[in-house]
């Protein structure tokens, strides 16, 4: 079995993270046709902007760097906790697990991690985003017990 730790993400892990998350977003938005390519880093940096106003300060938002029981670093995660619902949730944002570390039991054991995390700091429910090209990702979901909540679908003419 695999196992990870989650540790606070530094400031100097966090502009790494800026670094690649932001344009990996604005092509994923644009593969997905929900943004232009021609305006999709734009789009994607405010998104950012939006949620992160105060960067790995910002209030009720979790980044953590993923690391192996060895000490290697792996990854990394960005949770947020809501409660505006009456009920605590939280959302991961993000979770990137290096190429090198893919298919070795790192996701699981990341998502394991973040769902002890999160019970930590009160949530009932834990949800996420997935984009529909990513059928690896949504196996991986679905064989920990993540369930569709809606479905959008689109069609192109």
């Amino acid at each position: 079995m695999t196992i990870v730790y989650l540790r606070p993400m530094t400031a100097d892990a966090y502009e790494k993270f800026l670094g690649w998350s932001i344009p990996d977003y604005a092509a994923e938005k644009a593969k997905a046709g929900d943004f232009a390519l021609e305006t999709a880093l734009a789009q994607s940096a405010a998104e950012f902007k939006q949620l992160l106003p105060a960067g790995i300060a910002t209030k009720d938002n979790y980044l953590y760097s993923i690391f192996s029981a060895e000490g290697i670093d792996v990854g990394m995660v960005w949770i947020a906790i809501n409660a505006a619902s009456g009920e605590s949730r939280a959302f991961i944002y993000d979770l990137y697990v290096e190429p090198t570390f893919r298919s070795r039991g790192y996701g699981t054991a990341a998502l394991f991690a973040i769902e002890d995390e999160a019970r930590r700091l009160g949530a009932k429910a834990i949800g996420l985003h997935v984009f529909g090209h990513n059928t690896r990702a949504q196996a991986l979901y679905t064989r920990i017990g993540y369930q569709p909540t809606s479905i959008q679908m689109r069609k192109p003419l």
